[in-house]
């Protein structure tokens, strides 16, 4: 195969999302995701007045890259000025969140639960092309209203940080008050109060404790069994595989969140009051981000997984599926092409793409837009949002807790391919982490990763369940060998292979 080409995927900047995708994307995500994502992102950007419509992704040699793309705001109905007054007034992210959790975050499970019941080996070939399609439309549902969504946290959270970064507090500090129930804490707690002060070794054992922990349980893999736990992608490992994992979730005993009146002591005191409201705010938003990332889009993974390998099983194609789109594979099960040649195309594209580092930017310029410096609501939502983005990724070390954590490295590239390696108080050196993740992160003494900022996923789960983690050490896989000692210390954003 000819070396691979690294050409800009279309005008201006294109920057590599190492921080959610490390490897090459399937086919399947690569059809899927950028249409559900630039719709929804179009929805909370003109709800909110930004002046940006949506992030174009687009992919080269199978990697994710994004550009952001600016408004045509002349074909607003509402001006942004007038929408980010409405919007900050009315506190927009009120309402939406009252639909995410009463409205459509139980059709979406609902319609994920459906969707696994289905016996997908008494389906005929056309049958299983229409299960295809259903899957990839559950898919297309739950990200639009994943990215749809991101503002109501994104403004609020960001809103707060931004004034406390005027107020001069300590970032780390500020986010140790947001820290509240990750959605896999929630789903686990049901089963924790049923098993009480027991300390089950297996979930056979928690079945064992009462009919209750066993209902519990079984509601409990109902919900989380299809999250990919490693991958932004259908080839990822799921909850479902891996019963350590859960039981980690199940056992874990999360810290109690901070009392906030150090940091409310550092505020001039005619804005107190402000920072009271900001902060109610903010907590009231910032559980909801993993959330419907959990239920809208990762959790969907399993489902894909389950119905592409039927697929898969009855084209001949193994995991050679994973190479293919899902309307590829619904269009084969009803006209009997063969997938075969494209599989192997794709496969020796796939091998060669794995084994490199692609150009963190493609073109000129790249990242976000420049910071617009606007008067008013409008501004002050603008810098809530840039905020926002640089806490996601800082592009510098980040500390997330305070105690300094020293353990065998486990290094892997993605981070599942560490599970069957880790042993009590190791420490993962990685690239990223899903939220779904979290499971794992009870059996560990601290994690690394080289992309990522105070509000990853990654430093989100890390401070919800009072794990040490640094994050954002680029050079940390090439730094770090497999098996060596490393001590991570967060208050200094320092990794230090000492033995």
């Amino acid at each position: 195969m000819s070396e691979l080409k690294w050409d800009a995927p279309g005008p201006g900047g294109w920057k590599w999302d190492a921080a959610h995708v490390a490897g090459p994307t399937s086919p399947a995500v690569q059809e899927l995701l950028p249409p559900s994502m630039a719709a929804g992102f179009q929805v909370f950007t003109a709800a909110y007045g930004l002046p940006i419509s949506h992030i174009q992704i687009r992919y080269v040699n199978g990697y994710s890259y994004g550009s952001p793309q600016f408004a045509d705001l002349s074909a607003r109905e509402v001006p942004p000025p007038v929408a980010a007054e409405r919007a900050l007034t009315e506190k927009r992210w009120r309402e939406e969140l009252r639909w995410w959790t009463a409205e459509e975050r139980p059709a979406l499970q609902a319609l994920q639960r459906d969707l696994r019941s289905v016996d997908l080996d008494a389906l005929d070939n056309r049958s299983l092309a229409d299960h295809l399609d259903a899957v990839a439309d559950n898919f297309r549902r739950g990200m639009k209203t994943h990215f749809t969504l991101v503002g109501a946290t994104a403004i609020p959270v960001g809103d707060f940080l931004a004034h406390c970064g005027r107020w001069g507090l300590p970032l780390e500090e500020c986010l140790a008050l947001l820290v509240g129930e990750h959605p896999l804490t929630v789903a686990c707690a049901p089963v924790r109060t049923a098993i009480g002060d027991t300390r089950p070794t297996s979930l056979d054992e928690v079945r064992s404790v009462s009919p209750e922990a066993g209902a519990a349980l079984d509601e409990l893999l109902a919900t989380v069994g299809a999250w990919g736990i490693g991958r932004y992608d259908v080839t990822s490992r799921t909850l479902a595989d891996e019963p350590s994992a859960v039981l980690a979730a199940i056992l874990a005993d999360p810290p109690p969140r901070p009392s906030a009146e150090l940091l409310r002591s550092k505020v001039p005191d005619d804005e107190r009051a402000l920072f009271d409201e900001l902060l109610v705010e903010a907590q009231f938003t910032f559980s909801a981000r993993d959330d419907h990332a959990m239920v809208g889009g990762i959790g969907s993974i399993g489902v894909i997984q389950g119905a592409m390998k039927a697929a898969a099983q009855r084209l001949g194609l193994g995991d050679g599926v994973f190479h293919v789109s899902l309307s590829e594979l619904a269009g084969a099960l009803r006209d009997g092409s063969a997938l075969e040649p494209l599989v192997q195309e794709r496969a020796a594209l796939h091998a060669a793409a794995v084994a490199v580092t692609p150009p963190p930017v493609l073109g000129e310029g790249g990242g976000p837009p420049p910071l617009l410096d606007m008067p008013g609501p409008l501004g002050r939502v603008i810098n809530a949002l840039f905020t926002y983005m640089g806490a996601m990724d800082s592009g510098a070390p980040t500390g997330i807790g305070t105690a300094v954590a020293r353990g065998r490295a486990v290094v892997a590239f993605e981070p599942e391919d560490a599970i069957d390696r880790i042993e009590p108080g190791d420490i993962l050196v990685t690239t990223t982490t899903t939220p779904a993740f979290g499971a794992v992160l009870p059996m560990l003494g601290g994690v690394v990763t080289t992309s990522g900022g105070a509000l990853s996923h990654a430093a989100i789960v890390a401070r919800e369940l009072g794990i040490s983690a640094v994050v954002g050490v680029s050079d940390a896989l090439v730094r770090i060998a497999d098996g060596v000692t490393v001590e991570i210390d967060p208050s200094t954003a320092e990794v230090r292979v000492v033995a």
